[in-house]
């Protein structure tokens, strides 16, 4: 498939996401069957021509992270398929975020010992609250000794979370294990690059809406939205976030909808967007919740 059929292909898929979790606050939108997509750095993603509405919409990345974390990517997908189909296996991570330093990427498929390596995780989650692992000794076959330095294993309500991170950023590794300064820490650093995606957006507003204002356009939405299956090396990570079928994961994104709705949030975004949603699409009951107005 060709790059820009993969990238309509997840538009379209995020844009039927959002009007199924809107179905309800959001009556008049149509089915996706009457939205057109548009392809084009500078025009809109979607438009309905009948109701004359535009919606764009934009990831929530972390640029900073995206060239560092890409080369993990296909690794943490598969610590994250191991940890979802041996839930009961792994029980002791439940409660659990993990961190391993990794001094060099994954150089072959490692199916066998992605699985060691949970089980070496899980045994000591079970005996500590808050653990530093030093990994050169450690029992996991060579080859992921050489690969991994340290393993973090913090307290954390919800979801077992292990994930495999650059060498260079350690920002949350410190020397305290204060669990709830640490996830403060990095709320934060995902609220700015919330800021730099919505300043960025922000400035190509007024192309858009010319683009909509010749095609007979008055009303452009944009739509924010968090993909952390999709773009596990490039969706910053937020504490407390969870994502399942229960109502205490929509109860967190619409936790994580007031913070940013409260800290990002000013006059100088009136006016860009007719309305803002933050989505969060990449799981069975998708939800959106309104920022703006």
């Amino acid at each position: 498939m060709k790059s820009h059929d993969a990238e309509a292909s997840r538009s379209w898929k995020t844009l039927r996401a959002f009007l199924w979790s809107v179905e309800t606050s959001e009556p008049r939108l149509p089915g996706y069957r009457c939205w057109k997509y548009l392809a084009g750095n500078n025009e809109p993603d979607f438009i309905w021509p009948e109701g004359k509405i535009a919606i764009e919409l934009t990831g929530w990345i972390d640029e900073a992270e995206i060239s560092k974390g890409k080369a993990l990517e296909e690794f943490n997908r598969k610590i994250r398929t191991v940890l979802l189909k041996e839930r009961e296996t792994f029980k002791a991570l439940e409660g659990h975020s993990v961190y391993l330093e990794a001094l060099q990427p994954p150089k072959r498929n490692w199916d066998s010992v992605t699985r060691q390596m949970l089980i070496y995780l899980a045994d000591r989650a079970a005996t500590s609250r808050d653990l530093r692992l030093h990994l050169k000794n450690s029992e996991l076959p060579q080859e992921m000794r050489a690969m991994l330095r340290e393993a973090w294993i913090y307290t954390v309500p919800g979801s077992p979370s292990v994930r495999v991170v650059p060498k260079s950023d350690r920002s949350f590794l410190k020397q305290s294990f204060d669990a709830e300064k640490a996830a403060e820490q990095h709320l934060m650093r995902s609220v700015e690059s919330f800021k730099k995606n919505l300043t960025k957006k922000m400035g190509k507003t007024e192309k858009y809406r010319s683009i909509s204002k010749a095609r007979g356009f008055d009303d452009l939405w944009l739509v924010i939205h968090y993909d952390d299956k999709a773009d596990e090396w490039a969706a910053p990570w937020v504490p407390d976030l969870q994502f399942s079928y229960g109502s205490d994961s929509h109860e967190s994104q619409r936790k994580l909808a007031q913070r940013i709705r409260s800290e990002v949030w000013s006059d100088r975004q009136r006016g860009h967007f007719g309305k803002v949603y933050l989505l969060f699409p990449d799981q069975p009951r998708p939800f959106a919740e309104r920022l703006w107005p």
